[in-house]
């Protein structure tokens, strides 16, 4: 089932690949875009300006959505272009969430567990498809438009639901001052880091049971 929704998207979204090489857009240089477009929202969730924050994780989405089909239309997917794209959503990912610990709205502790949970991820992945020799263990619940729908719904409800932030003398990862409002942002965090760690264990349960054609 998953396969036949990935084959649907792939063919409903190849006209953006047509639009893009059109213009003489290269995947890769969308791949970079992406990254760019990241690590600005990035910075503009350390300042506060979450409606453009919102704007600049939404254009990385695009982007990301962009160069696949890019390549796909070109019919230049090479080895290499999966590397990068790979490498730069965890770049991706990563300056998302230094802005969320910079913001001093979500607490450095659940930045920390929710990285980690995602690189164990992609490194159960990375080990599964080489050393494992599995074809594809793109499996289980936080992969990354999951992540990113999640981190776009934190940035857009925190100065909504939270506009005063993380108490200023909070150094419990777990305290909470209903006064300050719902810590959203810092939920969406910690559900993502949560979600990663389940994946783990899924990926690697997948590993298990298809490694070398097992």
């Amino acid at each position: 089932m998953k396969a036949n929704a990935r084959q649907s998207y792939e063919e409903k979204t190849l006209f953006l690949g047509k639009f893009c090489a059109g213009l003489g857009l290269t995947p890769n240089s969308l791949t970079v875009s992406g990254v760019v477009a990241a690590l600005i929202s990035g910075i503009l969730i350390w300042n506060h300006y979450f409606v453009a924050a919102l704007f600049f994780m939404l254009a990385s989405g695009l982007f990301d959505i962009l160069d696949g089909a890019t390549a796909r239309f070109t019919r230049t997917s090479s080895a290499f272009g999966t590397v990068l794209d790979r490498v730069c959503d965890r770049y991706a990912e990563f300056f998302i969430a230094a802005g969320c610990a910079g913001s001093g709205r979500v607490h450095p502790v659940w930045v920390l567990f929710s990285l980690f949970g995602a690189l164990m991820a992609s490194y159960v992945r990375a080990c599964a498809e080489s050393a494992g020799r599995v074809k594809n263990c793109s499996v289980g619940l936080m992969e990354r438009k999951e992540k990113a729908v999640l981190f776009a719904i934190g940035v857009l409800l925190e100065p909504l639901l939270n506009p005063r932030g993380l108490p200023a003398d909070s150094l419990n990862p777990l305290a909470h001052a209903p006064s300050e409002g719902i810590l959203v942002l810092q939920l969406a965090v910690i559900l993502v880091g949560i979600l990663s760690h389940i994946t783990v264990y899924q990926r690697s349960d997948f590993a298990r049971t298809h490694a070398d054609g097992g």
